[in-house]
């Protein structure tokens, strides 16, 4: 959550990644807290509240998407880590 927080806001046109296959990560959270959802998709951060409320975040570079996928390493096959980092390679 610090490294969202630091993220600064996103230019006015910035999209997840959409279309078939690798589209991002999705985090969903607990409804009883204020954040039930962060989707990380192609260099932008969406943060959607349990009000409705969006903020739209860029990640340069894809860092905390890089990031993110690096964690699911130890969970995730070997043929999908492969797409992933694939995906990655801009």
């Amino acid at each position: 959550m610090r490294r969202i927080a630091a993220l600064p806001p996103a230019p006015q046109r910035a999209a997840p990644l959409q279309g078939l296959g690798y589209r991002g990560m999705r985090i969903t959270g607990d409804p009883a807290v204020s954040i039930v959802e962060i989707v990380v998709s192609g260099g932008v951060v969406i943060v959607r509240d349990r009000n409705g409320a969006e903020r739209v975040l860029q990640d340069t570079g894809r860092a905390l998407e890089r990031s993110l996928v690096g964690l699911a390493t130890a969970t995730l096959d070997p043929a999908e880590m492969s797409v992933l980092r694939q995906e990655l390679r801009e």
